[in-house]
C-alpha cells in the first residue's frame, strides 16, 4: 500500500456517511471528597459497580484493572491517561436529545455511586484536586508510549503531569461527503476561538503549585483556559492549528501528509519515535500500516479516521450545562453558509489579518474583559445563527442552548471559568440536584 491509499483509505473513505449523526466524549475529573490520592480499591469497585450496569470489560491495565468498559450500543466508559479522569465516550446518535438521555443514564447511577464512596465527578476543565492527586499514568501500552515520548523528546521530559490534570468536552460531527465535510471542517477551525466567550471553563493551578514544577512555568496565569496552554506546553505533536489551505480533498490529502508521526505500533506493541512527518516517515520501505494504528491529531479541531471532525477545544463543562457546546456546534453546521458568513465578518471587525490560534489566544485573557464585552453583539448573533439552526434540525435540541442564553445574560456574560464556586463538591451536589430536578426526579431524598 502506498501513503496516498493509506490516508484515502483512513481519512477519505470513511467520510461518506448515509446516516449522518452527533457523537460526543466527556471527560471529568474524578476527586476523593476529602483530597488526595483515587485509590485503587475503588477503581475496582467502581468498575464493577459500571460493568454490572450492563458494559462489558473492553481493555484492562497490565496488573489485571478493568481501564476501559462498552455497552451493548457501543458506548464507552474509560479511564483517560490516568485514575484521576473518568471519559464517557458516547456513539453517534441522530439527534442531541438522545445523547442527552446516554449522559443522564450513565452520570446519575455512577455519580450516585462515586459519592456514597467518597468520590465525586467534577464538570470542570482543570481538576481540582491537582495539589494532591497521583498523576501517574494508567499502566496500558499506548499510554506507556505516549509517556515515554514525553520523557523522551520534549523541553521538559515530565511524562505524567500535562494530561492528567485537564479534561474536555468532545463534540463529533460528520457529513455525507466529501464537499460537505470540508465545508464543516473550514468553519469549525476558524469558530472555535469564541469558546471562550461562552464555555472557557480550565482557571490554572495556584501560583505556588506552578512554581514547584518547572514544566509548568510557561502556563499563564492571566487566562481562562489553562487548558490550552496545557497542551500547547506539553510540546506534543499535532496539538496546535495548523495554517493550511483545505479547499478540495487534495488540500485535505496535504493536510494529512503535513502531520507529524511520533508513535508507531510496532510487533502488536506501541513505541516512541522522535517526531516526523507522514511523508518523511515512508521514506523508509520498511513501515507498514500497523504502524499508523495510533497515528492522529490533536488539533483543536481535528479530523479522525471514523470521518468525523472532532472539536477538541472546548474545556468539560458544568454537569448541567454538558451538551450545550455541541448544540451551539451543531446549530452553526445547520446553517452553514451564513455561520462561515458571520465568522469571517467577526474576524474582519476585530481580529483583522490574525490567524485562529492568535484569536484564541486574546479571548482566553482573564483581565481582557474589555475585549470580550465588545464581542458580546456577535456572541449574540452567533447563538442566534445556531438556534436557528437547531429549530431547523426540527428535533427540539434548541432547548439545550437557550439555558446558555439566559445565563449568559443573567451573569454579565461571565463564563463558566469566572462563575466557579470555591467549593467543587458543593457545586457538583447543586448540579446534581438541578439535573435530577429536571428529569422529575426527588432531590430531597
Amino acid at each position: 500500500m502506498t501513503l496516498s491509499e493509506l490516508i484515502d483509505k483512513s481519512f477519505i473513505v470513511p467520510i461518506k456517511h448515509d446516516n449522518t449523526g452527533i457523537g460526543i466524549e466527556i471527560e471529568m475529573p474524578l476527586i476523593p471528597v476529602d483530597g488526595g490520592k483515587v485509590e485503587l480499591s475503588f477503581i475496582r469497585q467502581l468498575t464493577e459497580f459500571v460493568l454490572g450496569m450492563g458494559f462489558h470489560a473492553k481493555d484492562t491495565t497490565s496488573d489485571g484493572i478493568v481501564s476501559e468498559m462498552s455497552d451493548a450500543e457501543n458506548n464507552t466508559f474509560s479511564f483517560d491517561t490516568s485514575w484521576n479522569t473518568v471519559e464517557f465516550s458516547l456513539m453517534h446518535k441522530r439527534d442531541i436529545n438522545a445523547l442527552y438521555s446516554e449522559y443522564i443514564s450513565l452520570l446519575i447511577p455512577i455519580q450516585h455511586f462515586c459519592m456514597e464512596h467518597g468520590y465525586f465527578l467534577c464538570g470542570r476543565g482543570i481538576n481540582p484536586n491537582y495539589a494532591k492527586f497521583d498523576s501517574t499514568p494508567i499502566d496500558s501500552p499506548v499510554f506507556a508510549a505516549y509517556t515515554d515520548f514525553l520523557k523522551k523528546y520534549t523541553w521538559h521530559r515530565n511524562g505524567e503531569i500535562f494530561h492528567s490534570i485537564c479534561a474536555a468536552v468532545q463534540t463529533h460531527l460528520d457529513a455525507p461527503d466529501v464537499p460537505s465535510f470540508l465545508e464543516k471542517f473550514r468553519l469549525l477551525r476558524k469558530a472555535y476561538v469564541f469558546d471562550a466567550l461562552f464555555f472557557a471553563n480550565s482557571l490554572p493551578p495556584d501560583e505556588e503549585f506552578i512554581e514547584s514544577l518547572r514544566e509548568l512555568h510557561p502556563i499563564e496565569r492571566d487566562t481562562l483556559c489553562c487548558r490550552d496552554d496545557m497542551w500547547k506546553y506539553s510540546d506534543a505533536p499535532n496539538t496546535q492549528l495548523l495554517n493550511v489551505k483545505l479547499d478540495n480533498v487534495d488540500d485535505y490529502r496535504s493536510y494529512i501528509r503535513s502531520l507529524k508521526l511520533f508513535i508507531v505500533g510496532k510487533n502488536g506493541g506501541f513505541e516512541a519515535i522522535e517526531p516526523c512527518s507522514l511523508e518523511e516517515y515512508c521514506t523508509d520501505p520498511n513501515w507498514t500500516e500497523e504502524m499508523f494504528s495510533v497515528f492522529r491529531s490533536f488539533e483543536p479541531v481535528a479530523p479522525t479516521r471514523r470521518g468525523t471532525m472532532e472539536i477538541r477545544s472546548t474545556c468539560v463543562q458544568p454537569l448541567d450545562a454538558m451538551l450545550e457546546p455541541t448544540a451551539f456546534y451543531a446549530g452553526l453546521c445547520e446553517e452553514i453558509h451564513e455561520a462561515a458568513a458571520l465568522v469571517d465578518e467577526i474576524y474582519e471587525k476585530h481580529f483583522q489579518g490574525l490567524e485562529p490560534t492568535q484569536v484564541r489566544s486574546m479571548l482566553m485573557k482573564r483581565s481582557d474583559t474589555s475585549l470580550r464585552a465588545s464581542l458580546r453583539d456577535d456572541g449574540r448573533r452567533l447563538l442566534a445563527l445556531s438556534m436557528k439552526g437547531l429549530e431547523k434540525r426540527g428535533c427540539g435540541e434548541e432547548k439545550f442552548l437557550k439555558p446558555l442564553i439566559d445565563r449568559l445574560e443573567e451573569n454579565g456574560w461571565r463564563v463558566p471559568a469566572e462563575c466557579q464556586w470555591d467549593d467543587a463538591f458543593e457545586q457538583t451536589k447543586q448540579q446534581m440536584k438541578d439535573i435530577e430536578k429536571e428529569r422529575g426526579m426527588d432531590v430531597d431524598k
